[in-house]
């Protein structure tokens, strides 16, 4: 059984959000592919806030075992990372200020999110940038005896 986990808040302040970005990108898809997940799908989403005008601002939404998350910024700084489990839907609901929804390939089982602060603009408000990668098991582990095995040790050692 996959265990939930609460995220908490990394408020030291990144000095460059661009390497970190890409540094834990790299680092936690990297584990997903180590136990041999495919990736399916990359890509991002801003969550504006339009009726809180400071921080903190949060989003919400429930991952596959129907279990809501709750992210919050409190500093332009802050970034906050979590894997959590998809249902057999092509999506993810995100809720906050401005409900949105954001299209994923419908084979996907994993999702790896990336939270950050994202600055107003002379356009936008001010919000929540989510960068999202998303992940199926390999089809030959379906095949293969002990394959939920290998996904629930994938789950203990993410949560350790």
């Amino acid at each position: 059984r996959v265990s939930a986990y609460i995220a908490e808040l990394v408020s030291t302040p990144i000095p460059q959000r661009g390497a970190y970005a890409q540094m834990v990108s790299a680092g936690h898809a990297g584990r997903a592919a180590l136990y041999g997940f495919e990736k399916l799908t990359v890509t991002s989403e801003i969550i504006r806030a339009t009726k809180h005008k400071s921080l903190p601002i949060s989003v919400s939404f429930e991952d596959g075992n129907g279990v809501k998350h709750e992210v919050s910024i409190n500093h332009p700084d802050g970034a906050v990372e979590l894997h959590f489990p998809l249902a057999t839907l092509n999506y993810i609901s995100w809720q906050g200020d401005n409900p949105t929804s954001t299209a994923v390939d419908s084979k996907s089982r994993l999702a790896h999110c990336q939270f950050l602060y994202a600055p107003q603009t002379l356009l936008h408000n001010h919000g929540i940038k989510i960068h999202i990668v998303t992940f199926d098991f390999p089809s030959m582990f379906r095949y293969e005896t002990g394959w939920m095995d290998k996904v629930n040790r994938y789950w203990t050692d993410l949560v350790d």
